[in-house]
């Protein structure tokens, strides 16, 4: 039993490692998103999103310390004490990794839908960007040169009536003749866009290049899917090892057992072990 017991440790000692990897994975690919093209430019729900992010992979990061030296000291209280409250943040961090798997496949899905059908509605994460996106394009046309990422996209995959040459060079000001321009050009016209979840609104910047947003956002969501099934197989292995950690207790010797049972007195088994060592 004990040397399987070791077996075990060294198992889960190495997934409390795969569990900081993919914690600061996690942590890196928030980075990666605050700091990427135009999504620099959002808040609201996916400022949120990407807090809450950073915070798992913040977790991950730190609970593996926390496995490691529970690991270490296993058979001692404070080790199962470690051990104890590993458990329960991995039982937290696999509850975020299947909801973000679910919600990631299900994302994924509908977008790849989209690839052959762009006028099909939006899911709940689509709904979100197509609104700040709109947003940022209809201010981003009053203030074209904070917005150099965002233009570059749009120069160099949407239509050419949404290009920064089109629409940003006559609307430099936020005045009203902001709205005159637009409606007498071929750009998106934000007086006519009033419904930002309304996908077939072609007054709406994002149905227009939305088929060129979606192929930008299967790029980062699918790698980011694959990343939370690796999670969720790491967490589901190492919370059965950590388990066994945790329940396992070391065989007592046979002195020991004998003054378990009567046969012998404590006091002649601490002699015992005292001469033995």
């Amino acid at each position: 039993m004990g040397k399987l017991n070791d077996i075990i440790k060294v198992l889960t000692m190495t997934a409390d490692i795969l569990v900081g990897m993919v914690g600061v994975m996690i942590l890196a690919i928030g980075m990666y998103a605050i700091t990427s093209d135009f999504a620099v430019y959002l808040d609201g729900f996916f400022t949120r999103l990407l807090i809450f992010l950073l915070a798992t992979g913040l977790v991950g990061t730190l609970l593996s310390c926390f496995g490691c030296f529970g690991v270490v000291h296993q058979e001692g209280e404070s080790g199962r004490v470690l051990l104890g409250s590993y458990q329960l943040g991995l039982f937290y961090l696999i509850i975020v990794c299947i909801w973000a798997t679910f919600n990631l496949y299900n994302t994924v899905e509908s977008l790849q839908l989209v690839q052959n059908d762009d006028s099909l509605t939006y899911d709940s994460l689509e709904e979100n960007f197509a609104t700040e996106y709109n947003r940022i394009y209809y201010e981003a046309t009053c203030d074209a040169g904070s917005y150099t990422a965002f233009w570059g996209f749009i120069n160099d995959n949407c239509p050419s009536n949404m290009w920064e040459s089109e629409c940003a060079a006559g609307c430099s000001t936020c005045a009203s003749t902001c709205g005159n321009y637009f409606s007498t050009t071929t750009c998106p016209n934000e007086a006519e866009c009033v419904d930002d979840l309304d996908s077939t609104n072609l007054s709406c910047p994002y149905v227009l290049c939305r088929s060129e947003l979606v192929d930008w956002l299967l790029e980062r969501l699918v790698p980011l899917l694959d990343v939370m099934i690796f999670c969720t197989v790491v967490l589901s292995i190492n919370i059965v090892f950590n388990l066994l950690l945790i329940c396992y207790s070391k065989r007592d010797s046979q002195v020991m057992m004998l003054a378990k049972t009567g046969v012998k007195s404590y006091d002649e088994v601490l002699l015992h072990e005292k001469n033995s060592v």
